[in-house]
């Protein structure tokens, strides 16, 4: 996936160790904190897949303004997104997540910390974001293995 937004990360390398920096953004904290569970839990690749569902459902307007609805309780939100949670199978620690956003009061932050979290992931994995033009139309996602990603 690609983000038409700038991010404010950046990465430090120690001792054979990956470390992700955010700087100066609330996002960018909790970002870091799930990437930094996901990574110690083996789960990087699964939270992230559910990170990119979830994402769908935020970038509804009606869906994201009913989420940050100071009026509507938590409890209603929290069971709204275990049930999407359920029927997509997530990780259990992609729910908690959600939960502690809430419970922080910071949901509304949810679309900044996806992104945040993208950049977090394809630092730790190593991945790079490309823009492919072409005469011949193409599939929206196409994945080049690591043989494939140099350029003659």
């Amino acid at each position: 996936t690609h983000s038409a937004f700038p991010s404010k990360v950046s990465q430090v390398a120690r001792k054979n160790r990956t470390r992700i920096v955010m700087q100066d953004s609330a996002a960018g904290s909790y970002a870091t904190s799930l990437a930094k569970l996901a990574q110690s839990v083996k789960s990087l690749d699964v939270i992230s897949r559910d990170i990119d569902k979830l994402s769908q459902y935020i970038t509804n307007k009606v869906f994201f303004n009913f989420l940050v609805n100071p009026i509507i309780p938590d409890e209603k939100n929290k069971g709204i997104l275990e049930d999407i949670t359920n029927d997509a199978k997530f990780q259990p620690y992609t729910l908690n997540f959600h939960y502690i956003l809430i419970d922080k009061k910071r949901i509304d932050l949810i679309g900044e910390i996806f992104k945040e979290f993208e950049t977090a992931y394809n630092k730790l994995t190593d991945t790079e974001l490309v823009v492919v033009s072409s005469v011949v139309k193409l599939e929206n996602q196409i994945s080049l293995g690591p043989s494939q990603n140099q350029c003659n």
